[in-house]
């Protein structure tokens, strides 16, 4: 509960009136879109975008210009190109665990949304306000694999590729969801990602109630391994020349 006192001069004799109002607010998440993102834990895929967060506003601070072309480099060189890739059953020995941006700048080593989620947090605070993450998969050789990135309207970065390197999305990418700074949704049918959604958090839930909404599920599609992420990498690699 918050309050604040208003103070009013007027009336009669130039009289002060003080005028007290007292109101809730409940901030509400800015995804409907919810994961077992840790063993046990479920949150709100937005909770993983942080471009108000200390650590990602310092770094911002030092980074000139507001546009995509002039920030990204720029935020490559400074950070992307020095993280490493490792899986979350290598790390953490969990088959999922999503680190906070915060977290993955103090380690500079996590797996493909960890890269995306700061890359995403690091464009927005730097004034990209469009990035987004996608989570969804992408094909190698012959393989589906589970996979997540950055877009800036129809520009996909492949936040684990150490140079900077922005394109349209190949069609071996396939989107799933998109989660963005204060709007998320459904872009295409879910196969690697099964989120829940959690519709009451726009205040109605279309005749849902809370134990009917959908729930997350695990899919059993693979995160890129090491081996499969560098033959992603050389396929980006030619394309670019």
């Amino acid at each position: 509960m918050n309050g604040m006192t208003y103070t009013y001069t007027g009336g009669p004799n130039n009289t002060n009136i003080n005028i007290s109002l007292t109101y809730a607010y409940r901030p509400m998440p800015k995804s409907q879109f919810y994961y077992e993102a840790r063993p046990g834990q479920l949150f709100y895929l937005a909770e993983f975008l942080t471009p108000t967060s200390y650590p990602v506003i310092q770094i911002a601070k030092e980074i000139p210009g507001q546009t995509l072309e002039t920030v990204g480099p720029a935020i490559w060189s400074r950070v992307m190109s020095k993280i490493k890739y490792v899986l979350d059953r290598e790390q953490f020995n969990a088959d999922e665990w999503f680190m906070f941006p915060f977290e993955l700048l103090k380690s500079m080593k996590g797996d493909c949304e960890d890269s995306a989620n700061l890359a995403a947090s690091l464009l927005i605070a730097c004034g990209v306000t469009d990035a987004a993450v996608v989570y969804g998969t992408v094909v190698v050789d012959e393989g589906v694999y589970k996979h997540a990135w950055v877009e800036v309207g129809d520009t996909l970065i492949e936040a684990t590729l150490p140079r900077w390197d922005p394109k349209r999305r190949p069609p071996y990418y396939q989107p799933e969801w998109k989660v963005a700074w204060g709007f998320s949704y459904q872009v295409g049918m879910p196969k690697g990602y099964k989120f829940g959604v959690d519709m009451s958090v726009f205040g109605f839930a279309f005749g849902m109630n809370s134990n009917e909404n959908e729930k997350p599920q695990k899919t059993g599609v693979p995160k890129l391994d090491p081996e499969a992420l560098k033959r992603l990498h050389e396929k980006l690699e030619k394309e670019a020349t």
